[in-house]
């Protein structure tokens, strides 16, 4: 059982693109989060992850912002990052990150994906338009702070 050569992940392309996220993630690391937004399609797709972030759906009426809106919230023993604290948020979107209880590098849209179960939504399908446009309002809310990159997680 080679771990080089075995995928850790059920999607062959996922895993794939994680190693390159992963390499590409490790060239920023220590640098600012600064997001372009200079194309109209750039604010555009920011303010559609920003009206999905605060949308409320599934059976518990569970959004983003339930979890990450006020502080000292938590799921178990993790205290949940809130986008109103930057250093918080810049360090919670820090991904790929290895995750220590999977034993892989997860990539943020995996993470996004965790957090729909979480909250009984329909799943975010792997590079879709809404995943992209809520790790792009992750990523704006996260402007100025430090990137942690690739980052290690519980």
């Amino acid at each position: 059982d080679d771990p080089v050569a075995r995928k850790h992940s059920s999607d062959t392309r996922e895993a794939d693109l994680v190693a390159i996220y992963t390499y590409v993630a490790a060239q920023s690391n220590g640098m600012a989060w600064n997001p372009p937004m200079d194309h109209p399609m750039e604010r555009l797709t920011r303010d559609a992850g920003e009206v999905l972030f605060h949308r409320r759906a599934g059976s518990m009426d569970f959004g983003c912002v339930s979890c990450h809106s006020e502080p000292r919230k938590r799921i178990r023993l993790s205290f949940l990052p809130v986008t109103s604290n930057q250093e918080e948020w810049s360090k919670a979107i820090s991904w790929p990150a290895y995750r220590i209880g999977h034993g892989v590098v997860r990539s943020s849209q995996h993470r996004v994906r965790g957090c729909y179960y979480q909250m009984r939504q329909a799943g975010v399908k792997f590079g879709s338009d809404a995943s992209i446009a809520i790790l792009s309002y992750w990523t704006d809310q996260a402007r100025g702070g430090e990137a942690t990159l690739p980052d290690l997680k519980r």
